[in-house]
């Protein structure tokens, strides 16, 4: 049986929803995505926090 796995969004919600698009692309160009590198991707941003500045775009990058 399945279960079901509680995430927790960034304060920001279109962050979240960018990762999903960009896991889209990914695996339109044929790279094995899933949902849980999804999942993960989402909780390392909430993890790490995010904002406008310079600094949270490298901290982005690194989490990824």
């Amino acid at each position: 049986m399945s279960e079901i796995i509680s995430l927790n969004i960034p304060k920001h919600p279109k962050i979240a929803q960018n990762i999903v698009y960009f896991a889209r692309a990914l695996r339109r160009a044929g790279l094995p995505i899933g949902t849980g590198h999804v999942i993960v991707a989402v909780e390392a941003v909430r993890a790490i926090g995010f904002s406008a500045k310079k600094t949270s775009t490298v901290r982005f990058m690194l989490a990824l």
